[in-house]
Order: C-alpha cells, then sequence, then structure tokens
C-alpha cells in the first residue's frame, strides 16, 4: 500500500518541489559529500537531491516497498521520537515533483563553518589510533571514538550523542545504519567533533526474531544480544535513555504524526500503521525488558 497517498487529506500541507537545472553533477556531489568510498549509489543519490530558492533538499519518492512497507512511516517516526528525545535529527515535510509523485523532504543540514564526513572514515581513524583492524561488535569502539576529541567536555557529548542514537535504532530496530547513513560534523575553528543530525530511519524491520535474535548493522557498532549486555552495564546512560524510550508509546507517536501532517485518522492506512505500532512497541518491551531489569 501506498501509505502517504492514502493518508494525504486536503487539509495536509504539501510542498511542491522543483529543480534549478542550472546545478551541475559536481555541484551535487560537493552538496553530497565525496569523501565516502562507501556511497556506491552516489548517482542514486544525487537524483534524489533538489535546489530550489537557494536551498538544498533531499526526497524519498514514495512507492511499493516488500521488504520495509512502512519504511516512510519509519522515517517520520525516527524523527518524532528523536525531537521529543531531544536529539539532532533531520525533519520531514510532504512534498511532490514534477512527475507528481509523493514523498518526503528533508532540508539539507549542513552548515557553513562545520567540515562532514561519513561513518566510513571512522575505521581509518580506529585503525590509524590503534593498529587493530576493525572489530565491528566492540562496545569498546565507543571509547576509541574519543580520540577525535579536542576536550573532556568534547568526548562527554560526543560519548552521549552516540549511546542516544543506539539506543532509539535499537528501539526502532534499524538494520542499516552504515556509513552512509551516519555522519559526523566538525568545527572547523575548534575541531570539536559530534553527530551530524541523524536522518535515515527506513529500513527497520517489525520485531526481533526469536530465532536468530538481536542483530542490527551499524558503522559504530553492530548490536547483538550478546553486546547489548555489556552496553547497558558499562552505560547506564545507554540502559536509562533506552529505558525514556520504551515508555515513549509508538502508537501514541503515530497519532501525533497523524494531528501534525493532518492525515487522514479514518481509513484503513491510518489502522495498519497504528496496528503495526502498536504491535511493535508491546514486542519491544517484552524483549528489550528482559535486558533492563
Amino acid at each position: 500500500m501506498l501509505y502517504l497517498k492514502n493518508l494525504i487529506t486536503e487539509n495536509t500541507p504539501i510542498i511542491k518541489l522543483s529543480n534549478d537545472y542550472s546545478v551541475s553533477k559536481e555541484e551535487k556531489k560537493e552538496i553530497l559529500g565525496t569523501n565516502n568510498v562507501d556511497l556506491e549509489k552516489q548517482d542514486d543519490y544525487m537524483k534524489m537531491m533538489y535546489f530550489m530558492n537557494n536551498s538544498w533538499y533531499y526526497f524519498k519518492e514514495e512507492e511499493e516497498n516488500l521488504g520495509y512497507p512502512f519504511y516512510l512511516m519509519d522515517e517520520l517516526m525516527g524523527s518524532f521520537l528523536a525531537h521529543k528525545m531531544n536529539m539532532k535529527v533531520v525533519s520531514y515535510f510532504l512534498a511532490r515533483v514534477k512527475n507528481k509523485k509523493i514523498g518526503l523532504a528533508s532540508k539539507n543540514f549542513k552548515q557553513s563553518g562545520f567540515h562532514y564526513y561519513f561513518g566510513k572514515q571512522y575505521y581509518d581513524i580506529y585503525e590509524n589510533y590503534t593498529n587493530l583492524s576493525y572489530a565491528p561488535f566492540r562496545v569498546e569502539n565507543i571509547e576509541n571514538l574519543k580520540l577525535l576529541c579536542v576536550s573532556d567536555e568534547n568526548r562527554k557529548i560526543l560519548t552521549k550523542h552516540i549511546l542516544e542514537m543506539l539506543a532509539l535504532d535499537v528501539y526502532m530496530l534499524q538494520k542499516d545504519r552504515k556509513s552512509a547513513n551516519l555522519q559526523f560534523e566538525e568545527r572547523e575553528t575548534t575541531k570539536y567533533i559530534d553527530l551530524a543530525p541523524l536522518y535515515d530511519f527506513s529500513n527497520c524491520i517489525p520485531k526481533i526474531e526469536e530465532k536468530s535474535g538481536l542483530e542490527l548493522q551499524g558503522v559504530i557498532l553492530r548490536i547483538t544480544d550478546r553486546n547489548i549486555k555489556t552496553l547497558i552495564k558499562q552505560y547506564s546512560y545507554f540502559a536509562n535513555f533506552l529505558s525514556s524510550l520504551l515508555e515513549t508509546k509508538m502508537s501514541t507517536t503515530w497519532e501525533e504524526i497523524c494531528e501534525f501532517y493532518q492525515f487522514n485518522q479514518n481509513c484503513t492506512a491510518f489502522e495498519e500503521v497504528y496496528n503495526y505500532y502498536k504491535t511493535k512497541e508491546e514486542s519491544q518491551r517484552r524483549y528489550l525488558g528482559m535486558y533492563l531489569k
């Protein structure tokens, strides 16, 4: 089902997104970021970029997605949950492009005075400082990232934001926090480093399969049943933040999303999405509750 299409009402705010065709491919590459060797789909990403009224936008068109049927709903859910928890995250709005296709758009978050780079560079930094090969399942990866920081305060804030992101990805069951879906920002003058605003929550699974257990891909840490125990034990902030997320009901947040975008709450699409998040939040409370006792 095309959920956005079925949720839209005459009161739903939708912007018309058009492109300035004078913008070159090189300009798009510069904005997107060319320092990520893992951007295998760079040409596809550039097709999703729009330049209008002196601003850059990134547009995800709604289409049938059998693997992740609620992928655009998860974009909205991730953004709303992050805002609720006072995290840095992009905001989405509904947009229509020239071919009349509907989707979600977000404004480019990059600011002047900052240098941005993708998560893949973390591997190089890790290996340069430790002379060891990167191990994706090691919780120590969080500590090693502190080597980037310019002060104790910087280390504290960066660690806090990483733990918040990991907790949100665990709650959302984000399977795709790969290099292209995570960026760092570094202030040019002070070299202070932090996570850039979060984006891309689209590849979330509905529940943890009992047979395979928890396993979420991540450029900083691949989270499993085994290392989440270490995360909780070693970082009380992670445990507390995850507990707070579990109390933030996805089903209630979905109703808030619908109010904000003035979606139709009296249709099959609304009910299907509501039931999806209701079932997911209950499943997550049961599963993750075992670790948070």
